[in-house]
């Protein structure tokens, strides 16, 4: 059934089809702005073929996480078509995770050419691949699961702009998306590493390009995701009874 609601929003993402070869060309010239930047900050321990790697997939990662936009579910309550998750008889938040998990997906597969040239052009090892693969899918819920429960509780107040700028700025500063976390203090990445941001971009980033992988990270990764999780389904199921549904 979960499955099922994510090829449907597969199928609804199609029609948009077309924009991705011109969000391709886009993310190249974010990828060269973002490079030069970087290069900037180039040290004797990170080639330039690590920033331009880095550059990259920071830029593809965090095209597609759900932080970035505004969850479906916040559009379907203000136009009063709430109702139609209701029709499925699995945990309407479940659904939510589902159907942003969805569009994070299809977002990541319109990627997919940039993914594999870094691939290539590292000359990256099986595993080093499955790695990132799997800490990449597990980033992607992680965004989901945050994003959802933040706006779980600011869609009371209809203010969803400003949850989203606060998201993103937020992201952008903790999760390597502006600038790579190894080019920063170490004090400034153990804070990171104390949030979810950081999790959800440099830690797949890592486990790619980085010959010391920090596998055991990928456990807290998976924790982060249960706990908020749980937090999520608590906080949908006190504030649901407050939902008022316009227009039916």
């Amino acid at each position: 059934m979960l499955v099922g609601i994510i090829k449907i929003q597969f199928c609804k993402l199609r029609v948009y089809r077309g924009s991705l070869i011109i969000n391709f060309f886009f993310s190249i010239l974010a990828v060269y702005i973002t490079y030069t930047l970087y290069s900037l900050l180039l040290n004797d321990q990170h080639s330039q073929l690590y920033l331009l790697a880095y550059s990259t997939l920071s830029i593809v990662i965090q095209q597609s996480m759900a932080i970035v936009r505004i969850p479906e579910f916040c559009k379907n309550i203000k136009k009063g078509t709430i109702a139609k998750y209701y029709k499925y008889p699995v945990s309407v938040y479940f659904q939510f995770i589902c159907e942003e998990m969805g569009n994070s997906l299809y977002s990541l597969l319109g990627s997919g050419v940039l993914m594999i040239l870094v691939f290539v052009i590292c000359k990256r090892d099986v595993c080093s691949i499955i790695l990132f693969t799997f800490s990449l899918v597990l980033s992607a819920l992680l965004a989901v699961v945050f994003t959802l429960n933040v706006y779980s509780i600011t869609f009371l107040f209809w203010n969803y702009k400003s949850s989203k700028a606060i998201l993103t700025a937020l992201s952008s500063l903790f999760s390597g998306s502006m600038i790579p976390l190894v080019l920063l203090p170490d004090w400034f990445c153990k804070i990171a590493y104390n949030t979810p941001f950081a999790y959800m971009v440099d830690l797949p980033i890592r486990m790619l390009l980085d010959y010391n992988k920090p596998v055991e990270y990928l456990v807290l990764q998976l924790v982060w995701i249960f706990v908020l999780i749980v937090i999520g389904f608590v906080i949908y199921n006190i504030v649901e009874s407050k939902i008022n549904v316009y227009g039916g």
